[in-house]
């Protein structure tokens, strides 16, 4: 039993230890008086005792000690010598030792005290600063064991220092299992245990580390034995000669498996973005599927045509002896889709682990897979509203069931599936036609070329932005100088109308009057054609009434008629005319070719300037060149001189007029006749050299007799004499204008302003040619046509008629044709042209001019 001394104990404990030394001392001394060890003088001794007394008990009991010592002492030199009084050499010596045991005592009890005292204070300073270790220690492992990441130390040695509670959650080891234990038998694989050592063994030389500070990746054992990624942070810790490394771990093993499954669609989506036929991409789908998920045998199964069995397609292994094994023996396999290639997967449309059934005798490779040595599977079926396949992953682990994993192959195995679907169907088309395979490749091509298109999309809307700008002026300025353009004739016609209706003029007055008025409606007349050109043009809606023609008598005609044009500016024509020139084209639109050719080289041209029109034969070819000295065109504005509605001065103040059509037709224009024209100008005023071709052919204008008069001379200021003519229109001005032209040229002309009536009259007169209106009451042209044809010849079923309408769309001249006309005109209508029109239908020769 143990005795618990109180602190009053062992203060008088303190007290005692002095008196019972010199009571020993005495009791030695005297049993030692007659024997060799007696001690001769035992003042050292009692002073011994006294610095004892006062060095285990302090200054008081080395007082009491002290006087206690002083006393035998005295007895012992009286018993010593046999005598009650001592000596005086005796009595000094005692006096010397009674003074002398005080002082020690005095002495030693004050060294004492101090030592004590400061003794204390270091003791208590110690204390405190071990109690602020511990504290701190304490605040930093709960700091360490708040945190959300493993935290572990080491020292130099890879010994365990510390250990945190999100440690022993990471890797299962308790805090008291593992300190003082070395890392590498942890938590550290086999494989990293000399790379670990080593880093260790560096940092201890130089300083430095292949980890230190630096964020990594690195797999780690569990407790049960499972390989798990951490997240890895290594800091060295200096505290003074101590040396630790702490390290901050995080367990990233589902942020890895997460990453890996994506990574593994995104690899999937790739291949089936990149591949167009099923044979290409399986290879590449199933190595990534087994390299990513880490599963040593992948298979593809799929069903053949009619979806009744499976047939094996190809697999993936890192082994080439296992690949080339199941390969082989599954070739030969044609397994009914309904029973499954498990048991456990029949009619299962979504991936399922299986484990139990691998080794089950109803599977026709169970052996082969028993002796592979797999214990887990996943079956993964490829679904569209029915199986169309599978896809077979086998693992040599018992793998628990990963539900991430299942969902991912789930998600996986539609696409595939979407991609097995297209090459199926594209394989399909394939057989039916090589022609589409080619339309599918090209398709492909361009939709490469569409990606790339896609890239320079920024680009390209901005240059289209700037072309909308740019059409969006050009549209305004075409909208404001076809405003002009229409005015000013408009203006002029009026104005000179209500000169003629007032009879204020003399008749030199009135004829410059009607001259001006002719002059700005054939101006009008002109751009309305050219505006109706363009939207033809536009629609493609052009048709040429093809006709053998001499080239050079249309020049010759249209030089003849810009000639008072070119005389108002003194401007010198020279034509160069090489004879006949026969081409294959209509007439009507040769003539707007040369007019607009002709009309802008005058137009453009200063007084007293030049135009050559010149007319040659290439080969097989007629080149028609108009060569003027005007303001020339300026090299920027060249390329754009054939466009619609380009005019190289767009202003209020420009000096010609003109809407910017012309060139533009005439280009469609030549080209619709199988030729080319290209424009030639060195600068501004340099003049412009316009130069066409037209293919040659080889026919030649038929012979049509010339209409003779009574003395056999050929009529050409009555080409129309004896023609008996029925006119149809409602409108009165439009009846005598025509009744007018058709006189002056001979002819006996019959006017009618219904088509009911013109029905009778045809019967009746039965005239030569019908020219009649479309737009009429009651019934229109069409109607009247359609029963004049179905009329027997002898009552006129087969006259001559023209359709003479102000509806000039190119539907309009079909519909005419196709109801029964035999011509059509559109208003307004030239008298020659009238007259040529009708000339023709009955097969009178009348001169271009």
């Amino acid at each position: 039993m143990k005795i618990k001394f109180t602190e009053k104990t062992k203060r008088v404990g303190f007290y005692l230890v002095g008196p019972l030394c010199v009571a020993f001392l005495a009791t030695f001394i005297y049993f030692t008086r007659y024997t060799p060890w007696e001690i001769p003088n035992p003042a050292p001794f009692l002073v011994l005792i006294v610095i004892l007394s006062c060095f285990y008990g302090g200054f008081k009991p080395g007082i009491i000690t002290s006087l206690l010592a002083w006393l035998y002492l005295g007895y012992y030199y009286s018993t010593l010598h046999s005598v009650i009084d001592l000596q005086e050499d005796m009595q000094k010596r005692l006096l010397s030792w009674g003074l002398t045991f005080p002082a020690v005592s005095i002495a030693v009890g004050l060294l004492k005290g101090r030592s004590e005292a400061h003794l204390q204070r270091e003791i208590d300073q110690r204390r405190l600063r071990e109690e602020e270790l511990k504290a701190s220690e304490e605040r930093t492992r709960a700091i360490l064991n708040s945190a959300n990441d493993a935290f572990i130390a080491i020292d130099p040695n890879s010994l365990i220092r510390e250990w945190n509670v999100q440690a022993e959650k990471t890797f299962g080891w308790a805090r008291e299992e593992v300190i003082g234990k070395r890392l590498t038998d942890v938590i550290i694989p086999d494989d990293y245990h000399k790379a670990h050592l080593q880093g260790l063994d560096r940092f201890r030389l130089t300083g430095e580390g292949p980890i230190i500070n630096k964020r990594i990746e690195v797999p780690a054992k569990h407790k049960s034995g499972i390989s798990i990624m951490v997240e890895l942070t290594v800091y060295p810790i200096r505290r003074k000669d101590d040396l630790i490394f702490g390290a901050f771990l995080r367990d990233v093993t589902e942020k890895k498996h997460e990453d890996q499954l994506s990574l593994l669609q995104y690899q999937i989506t790739r291949i089936l973005t990149e591949e167009n036929n099923l044979k290409a991409a399986v290879p590449r789908l199933l190595e990534t599927l087994g390299m990513g998920l880490k599963w040593p045998l992948v298979e593809l199964w799929l069903t053949d045509k009619r979806r009744q069995n499976f047939y094996y397609t190809d697999n993936w292994s890192d082994d080439a002896e296992l690949r080339d094994k199941f390969r082989n023996i599954s070739h030969q396999l044609f397994l009914p889709k309904d029973k499954g290639l498990f048991p456990q997967t029949e009619g299962a449309n979504q991936p399922v682990h299986i484990t139990s059934a691998l080794k089950n005798s109803d599977y026709p490779r169970s052996k082969m897979v028993e002796a592979a040595g797999f214990q887990s599977l996943v079956y993964c079926p490829l679904f569209d509203n029915d199986t169309i396949g599978t896809l077979c992953f086998f693992h040599t682990e018992k793998m628990s069931p990963d539900k991430r994993l299942l969902e991912t192959l789930d998600d996986i195995s539609k696409h595939i599936s979407l991609f097995i679907l297209r090459s199926w169907a594209e394989e399909d088309l394939t057989r039916l036609s090589k022609e589409l395979e080619v339309k599918v490749q090209q398709r492909t091509e361009e939709l490469a070329i569409v990606n790339m298109q896609l890239k320079k999309e920024a680009s390209e809307k901005q240059i289209l932005y700037e072309q909308a700008q740019t059409a969006n002026r050009l549209k305004d300025e075409f909208l404001a100088t076809i405003s002009h353009e229409l005015r000013t004739p408009m203006n002029v016609i009026l104005g000179h109308s209500e000169l003629l209706y007032g009879n204020e003029l003399n008749e030199n007055e009135k004829q410059k009057s009607i001259e001006a008025i002719y002059r700005n409606t054939k101006a009008q007349v002109h751009i309305v054609s050219d505006i109706l050109d363009v939207s033809r043009f536009i629609t493609g809606r052009v048709q040429l009434h093809l006709e053998v023609v001499d080239l050079a008598e249309i020049v010759a005609m249209a030089v003849e008629s810009i000639l008072p044009a070119a005389s108002a500016k003194n401007i010198d024509v020279n034509e160069v005319n090489c004879g006949e020139c026969y081409v294959s084209g209509d007439p009507t639109r040769l003539q707007q070719i040369l007019w607009n050719l002709l009309s802008n080289a005058v137009k453009f041209t200063p007084r007293h300037g030049k135009i050559l029109v010149k007319l040659e034969k290439k080969g097989s070819n007629v080149v028609l060149t108009v060569r003027d000295s005007g303001k020339g065109i300026d090299p920027a504005f060249l390329p754009y001189v054939f466009e619609r509605f380009r005019q190289e001065d767009s202003t209020t103040t420009r000096k010609f007029g003109g809407l910017g059509l012309g060139l533009a037709i005439t280009k469609n224009l030549i080209e619709a006749h199988g030729g080319t024209i290209h424009v030639h100008s060195e600068g501004k005023g340099t003049g412009a050299t316009f130069t066409a071709t037209f293919p040659i052919t080889a026919l030649r204008l038929p012979f049509i007799p010339p209409v003779k008069d009574a003395e056999g001379h050929v009529s050409s200021r009555l080409p129309l004499k004896g023609l008996k003519i029925l006119v149809v229109d409602d409108q009165p001005d439009a009846q005598a204008l025509i009744r007018t032209i058709l006189k002056k040229a001979g002819a006996e002309a019959t006017v009618t302003s219904a088509a009911t009536e013109a029905f009778k009259l045809l019967i009746k007169i039965k005239p030569d040619v019908l020219i009649s209106d479309v737009g009429m009451p009651e019934k229109d042209g069409y109607e009247l046509i359609s029963m004049i044809r179905r009329l027997p010849a002898e009552m006129g079923g087969n006259v001559k008629a023209i359709c003479l309408t102000a509806y000039a769309h190119e539907d309009d001249h079909k519909k005419a044709l196709d109801t029964g006309f035999n011509e059509h005109l559109a208003k307004p209508v030239e008298a020659k042209q009238l007259i040529r029109s009708i000339s023709k239908l009955v097969g009178r020769y009348v001169p271009y001019h």
